[in-house]
C-alpha cells in the first residue's frame, strides 16, 4: 500500500495548487512557447505533406509494378505463342 511521503512524517499534505497555478501561467505566458508551438506545428504539417508525398509514390510504385508484370507477361505470352508457331511449321 502507497503511503505519501508527509504521513509517513506526520507533516501536513504540501499545498501545490499554487505552484501548479504559478507553473501553468507562466507556461502560457512564456515568450518561448509561441516559437515552439509554431515549430512543432509546422513539423506536424510537413509530417502530415510528407506522408501523403510517400502514399503517392507508393500507389505510383505499385501501379507501375502492375504494369511491369502485366509487360513481363504478356512478352512471355507472346514468345509461348512465337514458339508454338515455329513448332507448328516445322
Amino acid at each position: 500500500m502507497f503511503v505519501a511521503p508527509h504521513r509517513l512524517l506526520g507533516k501536513p499534505a504540501p499545498d501545490l495548487s499554487h505552484d501548479r497555478a504559478d507553473a501553468v501561467i507562466e507556461w502560457h505566458v512564456s515568450p518561448m512557447i509561441d516559437p515552439l508551438f509554431a515549430r512543432a506545428q509546422l513539423a506536424i504539417e510537413e509530417s502530415h505533406t510528407l506522408r501523403a508525398q510517400k502514399k503517392s509514390l507508393a500507389d505510383q510504385r505499385d501501379d507501375q509494378l502492375a504494369e511491369l508484370r502485366q509487360s513481363v507477361r504478356n512478352s512471355a505470352s507472346a514468345r509461348m505463342e512465337i514458339k508454338a508457331h515455329r513448332d507448328n511449321s516445322t
